[in-house]
């Protein structure tokens, strides 16, 4: 399946840049489950879109696409080590993969990120989290918002679930999918706790 995923991708390997070449890399270096972390970086990319087409900012033009893109191609890549605690691993590992094109800012953004893709949201008892300042702190975790609702949104490893629409509902949303299984449906619903609080209540509508 590996090398299959590989073949496949190699046929735009050529046209994407010195950074998107080192993550995808990294992400094979490491035995990532290439096809789940492609999706996973798909749905990261439309979710965003959606808020920033909805009025959300999300700092420099550009920047959390590219950094929401790296956390989610490698966000597991630490079940090399184990699974358990896997988010702690990845974000290790990316810190010590030397992304090529990254700035060390960028790159330990996108360890946080990966850190912070399941399990514990971001707390300032956390001192990498810490060090951060209060408005990186609030974009972060923004960004962690995002890249959980995505990854759950991919809990089957079916990659179907295509965004369909992301609208503003009262003081929430409401993202409408296609192709999720039961399963894509209650992971992004068990994932929507970070942006339930910092961006508020998401429901999700299925199309059949």
């Amino acid at each position: 399946m590996l090398i299959e995923e590989l073949t496949r991708l190699q046929a735009y390997q050529s046209s994407i840049s010195a950074r998107q070449r080192s993550v995808l890399g990294t992400a094979e270096r490491f035995g990532a489950n290439l096809s789940h972390a492609r999706q996973v970086a798909a749905l990261a990319r439309g979710l965003l879109a959606g808020l920033q087409a909805a009025g959300e900012s999300f700092g420099p033009e550009g920047e959390a696409r590219s950094l929401l893109t790296a956390a989610g191609a490698l966000h597991e890549v630490g079940q090399i080590v184990a699974q358990s605690a896997h988010h702690k691993h990845s974000a290790y590992l990316i810190r010590h993969a030397e992304l090529r094109g990254f700035t060390p800012r960028e790159i330990e953004w996108i360890a946080l990120l990966a850190r912070y893709h399941r399990k514990s949201a971001p707390k300032t008892t956390h001192p990498e989290f810490a060090a951060l300042s209060a408005p990186e702190q609030a974009l972060l975790t923004r960004l962690v918002a995002v890249l959980r609702v995505a990854d759950g949104l991919d809990r089957s490893h079916a990659g179907g679930v295509q965004i369909e629409a992301l609208d503003r509902r009262g003081g929430g949303w409401r993202l409408t999918v296609s192709g999720a299984t039961p399963l894509d449906l209650e992971g992004a619903r068990d994932k929507a706790d970070v942006w339930a609080r910092v961006l508020g209540p998401l429901t999700l509508h299925a199309l059949p």
